[in-house]
């Protein structure tokens, strides 16, 4: 996959994401034909690594194409650009990490979710954000990777888990 093919991707389903912008917006959430068209067209797999059937293009690519889908609708765009960095994210995580996430399915997708309060986050805090509640309402995830903020007494600290 070049960047090109990848982008004239993007541009093929330009017309059809500006047919359903209007639909996006009363849904409040991406249109199932949308994800479904972006799954079907590889676009969540610009960042993934290859080993995992992604196509490992600069994320650049990646930003053209969410800049090209915001020119008609920009719920789609903000999911592309969001979900498919997250598929760059869990290529940084260890090979166990991405082998559990898509070991099996690669087409699988994953959230992240970010909690930060001024008393920091213990371990029980943390035990208690797997539940999944950071994707609640997400229909098109099956991972979440939460992080946190920890203090201790000489710093602060980001964890994803």
């Amino acid at each position: 996959m070049t960047s090109e093919t990848y982008l004239q991707r993007v541009r093929a389903l330009l017309p059809a994401l500006r047919d359903r912008a209007v639909h996006a917006e009363q849904l409040r959430r991406l249109p199932d034909a949308t994800f479904a068209d972006f799954q079907e067209t590889g676009l969540f797999r610009c960042l993934q690594p290859k080993r995992y059937g992604g196509y490992e293009l600069d994320p650049g690519t990646l930003y053209q194409a969410v800049m090209e889908i915001g020119t008609v609708c920009g719920s789609s765009a903000w999911i592309l650009g969001v979900v498919g960095v997250h598929n760059w994210h869990l290529g940084l995580f260890a090979p166990e990490a991405q082998d559990d996430v898509w070991g099996k399915d690669t087409s699988i997708q994953l959230s992240t979710g970010h909690f930060w309060s001024r008393a920091g986050t213990t371990r029980s805090r943390i035990r208690g954000m797997r539940s999944g509640s950071a994707a609640r309402g997400a229909r098109i995830y099956w991972w979440t990777m939460p992080s946190c903020r920890s203090t201790g007494p000489t710093r602060t600290a980001m964890h994803s888990i």
